[in-house]
């Protein structure tokens, strides 16, 4: 069969759970080119199966990405290019009219559409996406969009080729059927949400060159999404007048993901715009920062890190009280060890195995405390002066194990004094327990203990003076880190439904309710009137506002993924199915 005379390029990281489908309906293109960054789970023995050229590809944080840099460093028989993702899936009824449409001397490059295979199941309705992928490489390349200072995506994401010619369409959709999951769709969503938040707000003024290169779509958007109504609109759109309903449940997700994604975007923006106004601002209800000399509180402190310069500092100028203070760290590559050091902390160093134990009883159990109580506390937790004096006092007096701490919380530049604050038990004597254990091995890649508790032999009593939480990384990282704990979440949550008695006997009141309810549609939309309404989260303003729908897609993320893996991630289906 005659080769359809078109180089068709992959930009691939990480993708041999998702390549082979792809490659293996290429047969028909004259050459298949797969661009890596530097792949670490056989994406390359993929490639090669395939039949396919393999380029490795290193980014330096400068444009060129890796399609521009493609196109301008390598020699390229064709005079048609086609860009697909590994998770992007061509059919012979797409590959006739591209063969068709490209012999037609016409056009220089073609739009194309993409179906959706969410959930399990096509989506048929909703608002399909579209992306200009195939044209002649000799007419143009992919928009250079200045985005060095503020990304760390090595490809082209919402950036499209601009062409000198007329455009045209290829109607026979690809299909577009990503494996990884919720997690990873969740988690690359959220990248590039940051994204275009920082985009937008590095965009030129209207009617400049930045905004010419736009299509109509990106232009109506860029003007529009810092706006209250954009997400909720959307959602309408897709949903209603574009009749996603039709797709049954999965629609319904699918549009409501598309929904959050655009609020991110604009809370981002006003994250960028309130940093750029007031870096300097303070960010913490304490009154006081603790720098005393004097170790007067018998108490072992101990951190446990990754990555924290953005938080350690401001954590480690209020525990100068403290006998002992040691933080455990797992592989930072920021400058959290050099700040921990400058305060005169002791730094252990963790490398986490996959196995029990994690960071905290890890500790415990390998080193020898110099005191009979021990606090844990994370690098975004900010302790004062009134907190101090309780605890030196509990420990000192107190008949008590442990104790539970309070902890408010600061978001968005706004001390919440109302809403939902949470609690932990995080202080406690050693030799009265340790922190559960969760057999976590086979689903779990985080290193501590996460929503675990320390297990005790004794009464346990309760710090009134509340700690601020106050993690200074930005939304990006609060909902990153989120999708992890969700993860999390969903996996324990199937792990208790085929445990013992003992298991759910560890846990506490409110645990127990989470564990027994969380698969409930109902459920997130509770804690959310329990946060907002009940709690009076709603005298919090915006910020209140904001915590509480976060919360919300925290709680609906986890069940989304309990249904997931009951289900099992769909594979490839053929897009003609039913």
């Amino acid at each position: 069969m005659k080769k359809i005379p078109i180089t068709v390029i992959l930009p691939v990281k990480n993708d041999a759970k998702t390549l082979p489908q792809a490659l293996e309906k290429l047969g028909r293109f004259e050459k298949v080119v797969v661009v890596d960054s530097d792949s670490r789970d056989g994406t390359d023995e993929v490639a090669a199966r395939y039949g396919a050229d393999y380029v490795i590809f290193r980014w330096n944080g400068q444009p060129p990405k890796k399609r521009s840099w493609y196109l301008d460093n390598h020699d390229i028989e064709t005079d048609w290019v086609l860009f697909l993702d590994a998770d992007e899936i061509v059919s012979e009824s797409f590959c006739d009219e591209v063969e068709k449409s490209i012999a037609s001397h016409d056009h220089v490059g073609f739009w194309m559409t993409f179906q959706n295979w969410f959930m399990g199941k096509w989506l048929r309705y909703g608002d399909p996406f579209s992306k200009l992928a195939l044209f002649k490489h000799s007419c143009g390349r992919y928009e250079r969009v200045a985005d060095d200072g503020w990304t760390n995506i090595d490809v082209e994401v919402h950036e499209h080729p601009v062409l000198k010619g007329t455009l045209g369409k290829i109607h026979s959709p690809v299909a577009h059927d990503e494996r990884r999951g919720m997690d990873s769709y969740i988690g690359k969503h959220n990248e590039y949400s940051t994204w275009e938040a920082n985009r937008y707000t590095a965009l030129g003024p209207k009617g400049s060159s930045d905004w010419n290169l736009m299509t109509p779509r990106q232009q109506f958007k860029y003007k529009h999404v810092d706006k209250f109504w954009f997400a909720p609109t959307y959602f309408m759109i897709s949903f209603f007048a574009k009749r996603g309903f039709l797709d049954g449940r999965a629609g319904l997700v699918f549009a409501s993901l598309k929904r959050e994604y655009y609020s991110h975007i604009r809370l981002k923006i006003l994250e960028i715009r309130k940093d750029k106004q007031a870096p300097s601002v303070e960010a913490s209800s304490s009154e006081k920062m603790i720098r005393a000399t004097e170790k007067d509180i018998p108490i072992t402190l101990i951190i446990p890190v990754k990555n924290e310069a953005k938080n350690l500092a401001n954590c480690m100028d209020r525990v100068g009280r403290f006998q002992d203070v040691v933080v455990v760290d797992s592989g930072s590559t920021d400058a959290t060890l050099d700040i921990a050091r400058e305060y005169g902390a002791t730094c252990i160093h963790f490398e986490w195995n996959g196995h029990f134990p994690k960071k905290r009883n890890w500790y415990l159990d390998n080193h020898e405390l110099k005191t009979e109580w021990v606090l844990f506390l994370d690098a975004d937790e900010l302790i004062n002066d009134a907190f101090c004096d309780e605890v030196k006092k509990a420990v000192t007096t107190g008949n008590h194990v442990g104790y539970w701490l309070n902890f408010h919380n600061w978001f968005q530049g706004k001390f919440l004094r109302h809403g939902d604050p949470f609690s932990k038990l995080a202080l406690f004597r050693p030799d009265a327990g340790r922190y559960e254990r969760i057999d976590d091995e086979q689903w779990s890649g985080l290193d501590m203990e996460i929503h675990e508790h320390p297990v005790l032999d004794g009464s346990i009593g309760k710090i009134g003076s509340p700690i601020d939480h106050n993690d200074r990384r930005g939304l990006d990282s609060y909902i990153g880190k989120h999708n992890e704990y969700s993860t999390w979440e969903a996996r324990r949550h199937l792990a208790m439904e085929m445990d013992d008695a003992e298991s759910w006997n560890a846990l506490t009141r409110r645990q127990k309710f989470k564990y027994r309810h969380i698969e409930k549609w109902w459920f997130k939309w509770v804690y959310f009137v329990l946060c907002y309404i009940i709690k009076l989260g709603v005298l919090d303003g915006r910020s209140g506002f904001v915590f509480a729908s976060l919360k919300r897609h925290y709680y609906g993320h986890i069940r989304l993924k309990v249904r997931e893996f009951k289900e099992g991630v769909p594979g490839t289906r053929n897009i003609h199915e039913s």
